[in-house]
């Protein structure tokens, strides 16, 4: 999704630097998990496999809860960062995780 909507995120931080805004974090779940299927059958079944496949993919396409995310981003607004943009992904919302 980031590949596809990358001139979006460009303009996003673009937007944000203008505004004064010296630090910006994206985050880019693979999959985020929630207690309720949201999709459908595509989401049950992806739901369903997503986690006997997981750890034979590489660690960026791991899933994740919404309730972790939302964490995580907590924990990154709240500590001190180098100005500019980063992007974050499943092993730095792990680290943010343990970090709290």
């Amino acid at each position: 999704m980031y590949r596809r909507n990358h001139h979006l995120a460009l303009l996003a931080v673009l937007v944000v630097g203008a505004a004064g805004i010296t630090r910006t974090s994206l985050f880019r779940p693979s999959l985020l998990v929630t207690r309720e299927i949201r999709y459908g059958l595509q989401d049950r079944i992806t739901q369903a496999l997503f986690p006997i496949l997981a750890p034979l993919l590489p660690s960026r396409y791991h899933q994740i809860r919404v309730e972790d995310l939302g964490r995580a981003m907590r924990v990154n607004a709240e500590r001190p960062g180098q100005p500019g943009t980063e992007i974050l992904e499943y092993g730095d919302f792990i680290q943010l995780l343990r970090a709290s």
